[in-house]
């Protein structure tokens, strides 16, 4: 990667996404740089150089910010190659100004998008324009930031990164500053691509093909790119770092050494970590002390604090053991690592096409249009059940509880819903047209002024979808009240009231006791 100075020697308005358009006046000679009157001679005499513009989006209003440089990083395409990423995506999120933005390493909470945050103030505070002009926001609801997944990486010439924070120019969405993605122009000849990876393990694998052809005239040009990538799930259980999930606390080495199974430096006890909601069901007893007693009368241990674990061997409530996590036998927690992705799997399909036309001297027009179809998807451990955390009570009169009295904390892991899923199918378009040029010599001062005329519109949807998950409302009704009726079912509600379409949940009959209706 390499750095450079950036300067602002021409501006365009910037355009929203959505049905907008903007006509731009401004002097060039009004926004140059100030140079010493010993350089200009001398680079007359020399005759004229070669100096590559640089053009952004800016602002109509004059400030000392547009007259001056700005720090920029560049990142071009033989960079990109020599990287050995396929997604422009995980090229953006290596830089250093970058942190916390989601990706497709991000299970628990991310989207299938990848996004970028330049200095960890959020996504939607980063500014992603394509060619100078906004991008189209990319995610489910009403998300306000890119998705960068929308802009294949086959027809990306550079990108320019300011890192400053630009809201005096471009406004609050370039607090964290902003990232501008050149496309190729002027392209010609047909240009093909095909990437295949996978890891030591022979999972994560991935697929990125695209093909490029472009051609060019002395007066227009025109390209188009399509392109497929597919990458594969990598389960968290499948890597020793990932399979538990590591928790920190403090201790004493003096008084609790034996109960620190990875002591640090510092008096700080690393240890395998897991969840109170197991497959086989745990009661926390929190209805005061006449409770408690009631409670522990019907089991072995009375000095157990009211805290019970249903043991898989025997079907007995004992004592609940924090050690570690059961599928390991150090203790009864549930270990939900190895349920979960480390790497989400992912599809898209994407087209790009863009060109343009010198109509004469002094005007051209241009065109861009992008579609990107994306399947994405997140698994989860199967649906943890708090009844406490819901504000659910376990009647007495459940036919499932045993113990004749009302529970507020059961906890339960539902492994028999099987894991939750949450799927994103999205579309992405974007299409942007217009005319742009410079006014002819001859007019005094407006010879020097460059305008565009610019037409863009954006548009994102998609569907979600939430396997996995349980329905509250009706929660409430299969664990009240239930019995047996004559005709041998058991339903909810009471004789004589029974709640139509409600089969009554059992929470207390262990792993594998909740059926299909249920």
């Amino acid at each position: 990667m390499t750095r450079t100075r950036f300067c602002f020697p021409r501006l365009r308005m910037v355009t929203w996404a959505g049905l907008l358009t903007a006509l731009v006046f401004v002097p060039q000679s009004a926004i140059a740089q100030d140079a010493p009157a010993g350089d200009e001679a001398m680079a007359e005499e020399e005759g004229k150089k070669d100096v590559e513009e640089i053009v952004v989006t800016g602002s109509l209003i004059k400030r000392k910010d547009l007259t001056t440089s700005a720090p920029v990083a560049m990142i071009g395409r033989l960079e990109m190659d020599a990287s050995g990423m396929v997604s422009i995506g995980d090229i953006l999120q290596n830089l250093p100004a970058q942190s916390n933005a989601i990706n497709i390493q991000v299970n628990n909470g991310g989207t299938g998008a990848t996004r970028i945050n330049l200095r960890g103030i959020g996504s939607h505070r980063t500014l992603v324009l394509l060619n100078g002009r906004r991008m189209v926001y990319g995610g489910l609801g009403a998300n306000a930031s890119v998705d960068l997944n929308s802009i294949p990486t086959a027809v990306i010439e550079r990108v320019e990164i300011l890192k400053d924070g630009a809201s005096s120019i471009y406004g609050s969405d370039a607090i964290g500053g902003v990232v501008n993605i050149i496309t190729r122009k002027g392209f010609e000849g047909v240009e093909g691509s095909a990437y295949v990876g996978t890891t030591q393990r022979g999972d994560g694998t991935v697929y990125d093909l695209s093909v490029t052809a472009g051609t060019k005239s002395d007066r227009g040009h025109i390209m188009f790119s399509a392109g497929v990538y597919s990458n594969k799930e990598i389960w968290a259980g499948d890597r020793d770092y990932s399979t538990f999930d590591n928790q920190v606390w403090d201790w004493d080495p003096d008084q609790d050494a034996a109960n620190c199974p990875n002591p640090l430096v510092g008096g700080i006890c690393v240890g395998k970590g897991g969840s109170s909601a197991p497959p086989e069901g745990l009661i926390i007893d929190r209805l005061g002390e006449d409770g408690n007693a009631a409670w522990q009368d019907l089991q072995t241990n009375p000095d157990a604090d009211g805290t019970w674990f249903r043991d898989p061997t025997s079907g007995e409530y004992r004592p609940w053991n924090t050690d570690g996590t059961s599928d390991i036998g150090e203790g009864d927690l549930y270990n939900y690592q190895p349920a979960n992705y480390l790497l989400t799997p992912q599809d898209r399909f994407n087209v790009y096409a863009s060109g343009g036309y010198d109509f004469s001297e002094y005007v051209s027009g241009f065109f861009e249009a992008t579609y990107t179809k994306r399947h994405s998807d997140q698994k989860l451990a199967p649906e943890p059940l708090f009844t406490i955390f819901e504000d659910l009570t376990v009647t007495a009169d459940n036919f499932y509880n045993p113990f004749d009295r009302n529970f507020i904390d059961v906890r339960r892991r539902m492994v028999e819903a099987g894991n939750r899923n949450f799927i994103q199918d999205l579309s992405t378009f974007r299409t942007s047209l217009g005319l742009e040029g410079a006014l002819p010599e001859g007019l005094g001062p407006l010879s020097s002024w460059t305008w565009e005329l610019a037409y863009i519109y954006g548009l994102t949807e998609g569907t979600e979808i939430n396997r996995g998950n349980f329905n509250r409302p009706r929660l409430i009704d299969a664990l009240g009240d239930s019995f047996r009726d004559t005709d041998g079912v058991v339903k909810c509600g009471s004789p004589g009231a029974v709640i139509a379409g409600c089969v009554p949940l059992n929470l207390f009959g262990g792993a594998g006791t909740i059926t299909g209706d249920m």
